[in-house]
């Protein structure tokens, strides 16, 4: 039939109606629909191929993978056939009309193909809001993220294909399904509470957390949801039933976070009746840093969705307009002033170590920990951080900005929640997220207030002035204008040459026309500081031609400035009854000495250093390029210019921080002649941007090593006093730390009277709590995936082999080995045997294995074993695994003097379990692989006796008894 348009009498035909799209949905009971049809799809192995499929959507799933999923380990040698004649029966169910886009299913070796678009399969539909709500989140428009959360929840009719489920499919990733959904529940009631919609989510909350137990967000979202409403003694019973059922079936206590919460509700806190949409736990935005290029894709998060407990600083910092005055001009639009503060604190949080893990509107949360490449603490380097950020907004420079910022520092341990989903937004709340945020509501504009914790780690590197009314708080004010050495410890030099002798050997290679730069490099704790000032007094001591100058590496802001202006007037000879206009003619003849290429500039920035003022008074950009310049022109008036009859000693810590212009202009200066000498101390991580930096390359190189047994025992006579377990204690804490000095001085003062009160009981044995939080915080500065497989590593055992760790981790074993090979490159791992099927990892120390253990909960361990003995079940015979249990079993049956059988089953019955979940069969591979991950090491048993024997017969002393040292 011809119609004619009204418009414009064309002739034309009615569009036939476009074709009703399929889709598929697998959140609920498994339905596919055309339109408002449900199409048939026949008996249960379509149904439960189908699923199977769309699990894996867009994904190749193999044959064999389907024929597990239809028949089980029962499968007929017909199962490769009827999985053929399943899936056409599947593609003639889902064929559309002609011209119809719906679901393909391909045929793609070594197996099958469903390509789907998002619109057309809920779980990709669902998989996309949730990460779009996070993303919204983490821009701060935290109502369009619950909206969006909300939408996501929507789509689930049911448990994830729960008509297969009834007839007995039990597949993990069903498993895997309902825990994203948990997730995105979780953060859908966080968005709500904290935009005070605690009465709507009530009911749904309290019927989610009935369900999902020992998750530990869902009572405390229900506990401050209860108490909002007016309802807190069953807030405080939603607390009594978790924490029981908790102890009951795990053997476990509740988290931190969750204690506190209910302290709070004891003491009625004010706090949780201000819903917060800026400053509560907030779910960052922090991507995890990227692996190195030959490592496999995908290692930049972990696989799993897990829970890291670490200590960190959180800096909350706040962006507020900038004032404006009755005759001026309107304030320009604050708009591009959040955007130069965001630019700001990301580059300076980035530069100190940490990262900006949130933004809510004008508020960002920046994070520090311990990490693998800085020789600090993360304290020092938040308050730094957010100094050079106040720098660049400073109160005399209104003019540029139209914004100030102010901040809080806090100090404390948090929860951080990886999703399990590289990329994915992190969610971070703990003790110093929240003191931060109590902190922040009276912090004034331009300042930095920090916790007593923050405070009493940074004051003796940075300058603080007391809070009226408030004792417990400090206002940072910048960096100490001079830092005197550290009284002489009385410790062992373990083999290094005595500081007078160095700084002799530095004398004599500078006379020589060698280089004038002394590098001394070490890991963490090592006493590269400790160096320096020893070589400060060595030098004051040496004759009155020395100038002693305390440098920083970088420069954060004009209080940083104020270290170097001591140092430059000592090296000028300038007096304090010299008059100004004598400094000035001293410093430009210097800097015309030392030869820059724009004497002029170089003189405009070191003039204002005389007399302590910062370089920045010119009103021009400001911020961190003229602190950066001037300490780069002081680099180089002191290493080029020569001072007649004086020699400089500049002392530098932390080099590894210093800039690429600073690290070149030592380079360069070290190879000139010359009256000025350097010692810099800094970690190896600093040979990975100056490899040509070593002895080999003609530097004067001293790697500080760890202590030999000999130097352990000196230090432990002079800490502790000699004792007749003296050399038994020097040997076995030699064993167990590596000879590390940190950790040796921290096990040394567990023999103090009041030493037990720095240390935790972990595992069954003491470990010194520094000594934990630091290596923890090496584990966590790991990206996700190489955190996780070091872990694993040591969950499995001392000696890990890579087949064991890629079941755990869900790898294949050549990405396994990749991984473990990036760890012992970075001083994680030990390779122990030789290639082939010998080839097993391990940590460097007991110690470092028994911490990185100890960060899974004992569930999480059952889990990795059942995988471990899995796979030990897959292995041929009596082969190489078999022969190195066999003999690791033996050898801690002679320690301990009880059988493998015995030893893994008391490990298992003491997780909670009231049966083995394995079967301990006499002599099996499965005990002995039990009993050897889950035993704690005798070194440190022995050493845990060793202590206790110790401090027993040293209170027996005390007490006027004989103070035998018996175990």
């Amino acid at each position: 039939m011809r119609t004619r348009s009204v418009m414009d009498g064309a002739a034309t035909t009615p569009p036939a109606p476009a074709p009703a799209e399929v889709r598929l949905n697998l959140l609920g009971p498994l339905e596919v629909t055309r339109g408002p049809d449900v199409l048939s799809l026949g008996g249960p192995r379509r149904r439960a191929a189908l699923g199977c499929l769309l699990l894996r959507c867009n994904e190749v799933v193999p044959a064999s993978r389907l024929i597990t999923a239809l028949w089980g380990a029962g499968a007929p040698p017909s199962a490769r056939k009827g999985v053929q004649n399943v899936v056409w029966h599947l593609r003639t169910a889902l064929s559309a009309a002609d011209g119809s886009t719906g679901p393909r299913l391909l045929t793609r070796p070594p197996g099958y193909l469903l390509r789907a678009g998002t619109d057309q399969v809920d779980l990709l539909r669902f998989q996309e809001l949730a990460a779009r709500g996070r993303a919204l989140c983490a821009d701060g428009l935290l109502p369009a993220a619950s909206r969006t959360w909300r939408e996501a929840l929507e789509l689930w009719r049911g448990p994830a294909l729960s008509d297969l489920v009834e007839t007995g499919v039990s597949w993990p990733e069903l498993r895997a399904l309902e825990e994203a959904r948990l997730d995105v529940f979780e953060d859908y009631v966080d968005a709500e509470l904290r935009l005070g919609h605690h009465h709507h989510v009530l009911p749904k909350l309290r019927r989610v957390a009935r369900d999902a137990r020992h998750r530990e967000r869902l009572p405390a979202h229900l506990m401050t949801a209860l108490y909002r409403c007016g309802r807190r003694n069953e807030a405080l019973a939603v607390y009594r039933d978790f924490t029981t059922g908790l102890a009951d079936e795990l053997g476990l206590e509740p988290g931190r976070e969750l204690r506190d919460l209910h302290r709070a509700i004891l003491s009625h806190d004010p706090g949780l009746l201000r819903p917060s949409h800026e400053t509560s736990a907030l779910i960052g935005a922090a991507r995890r840093p990227s692996g190195h290029p030959a490592l496999p894709a995908g290692q930049d998060g972990p696989v799993h969705p897990a829970h890291v407990r670490s200590e960190v600083t959180a800096v909350l910092l706040r962006a507020v307009p900038r004032p404006v005055t009755a005759d001026e001009d309107p304030a320009p639009d604050p708009a591009g002033g959040l955007a130069e503060v965001c630019r700001r604190a990301r580059s300076e949080a980035e530069r100190f170590g940490g990262s900006v893990t949130a933004r809510l509107g004008a508020l960002w949360l920046l994070v520090f920990a311990d990490t693998g490449s800085h020789d600090r603490d993360h304290p020092r380097r938040a308050v730094t951080a957010a100094l050079a950020v106040r720098h660049h907004f400073a109160g005399d420079r209104w003019g540029a900005h139209p914004v100030g910022v102010r901040a809080a520092v806090a100090t404390g341990e948090v929860l951080i929640h990886y999703p399990g989903q590289a990329g994915a937004p992190l969610s971070i709340a703990g003790a110093a997220v929240d003191d931060a945020q109590k902190l922040l509501f009276d912090v004034g504009d331009g300042e930095i207030w920090v916790t007593e914790e923050t405070w009493r780690r940074t004051a003796e590197h940075l300058e603080y002035r007391p809070v009226a009314g408030r004792p417990d708080i400090r206002a940072a004010h910048g960096a100490h204008p001079r830092r005197a050495p550290t009284p002489p410890p009385a410790l062992p030099q373990g083999g290094t040459a005595h500081p007078t002798e160095l700084l002799a050997e530095l004398v004599a290679a500078a006379d020589g026309s060698s280089r004038r730069v002394l590098l001394v490099t070490g890991d963490a704790g090592t006493g590269k500081s400790r160096l320096l000032d020893d070589c400060e007094r060595a030098a004051t001591a040496h004759d009155d031609t020395f100038v002693v100058v305390r440098a920083p590496a970088a420069a954060v802001d004009g209080s940083t400035l104020r270290l170097l202006g001591t140092g430059l007037r000592d090296f000028l000879g300038i007096m304090d009854a010299d008059s100004g206009e004598t400094a000035v003619h001293r410093l430009a003849a210097a800097v015309a000495r030392s030869g820059p290429a724009d004497p002029d500039r170089s003189l405009a920035r070191l003039v204002p250093l005389l007399d302590g003022a910062s370089a920045d008074g010119d009103g021009g950009r400001g911020g961190l390029g003229e602190p950066q310049e001037t300490l780069t022109a002081w680099w180089r008036l002191l290493m080029s210019a020569p001072a007649p009859g004086r020699r400089v000693l500049v002392l530098v810590d932390d080099l590894d921080l210093a800039g690429d212009d600073v690290l070149d202009l030592i380079e360069r200066c070290a190879r000139e002649n010359g009256s000025s000498l350097a010692v810099a101390a800094a970690r190896p991580a600093l040979r990975d941007r100056r490899p040509q930096w070593t002895a080999e390359g003609g530097w004067p190189v001293l790697t500080l090593r760890p202590w030999d047994t000999a130097a352990v025992a000196r230090h432990v006579d002079v800490r502790a006093g000699a004792h007749p377990l003296g050399g038994r204690f020097a040997r076995l804490l030699t064993e167990v730390t590596g000879g590390n000095p940190r950790m040796v001085a921290a096990y040394t003062a567990l023999l103090g009277a009041d030493g037990l009160r720095t240390a935790r009981r972990d595992g069954g044995v003491v470990v010194p709590v520094e000594v934990y939080r630091r290596s923890r915080a090496e584990l966590a500065a790991l990206s996700g995936l190489l955190r996780q497989v070091a872990e694993t590593v040591g969950v499995v055992g001392e000696a890990a082999w890579p087949g064991a760790v890629a079941a755990v981790c869900g790898l294949a074993e050549t990405e396994a080995v990749a991984l473990m090979e990036e760890l012992v490159r970075r001083r994680v791992l030990d390779r122990i045997g030789g290639p082939g099927p010998d080839r097993r990892y391990g940590f460097r120390t007991v110690l470092e294995r028994h911490v990185a253990r100890s960060g899974w909960s004992a569930g999480e361990r059952l889990g990795a074993h059942r995988t471990v003995t899995e796979w030990l079940g897959r292995l041929d015979g009596e082969g190489t695994v078999s022969r190195h249990l066999r003999r690791e079993a033996l050898r801690l049956e002679t320690a301990t003097g009880r059988r493998a059988e015995e030893l893994a089953r008391s490990a298992l019955n003491g997780r909670g379990a009231q049966e083995p979940p394995f079967p301990l069969a006499t002599g099996g591979r499965t005990a002995e692989y039990l009993a050897l991950a889950e035993t704690p090491s005798d070194r440190l048993v022995e050493l845990d006796r060793v202590v206790r024997a110790w401090r027993r017969s040293a209170a027996d002393r005390r007490d006027g008894g004989e103070g035998r040292p018996g175990i």
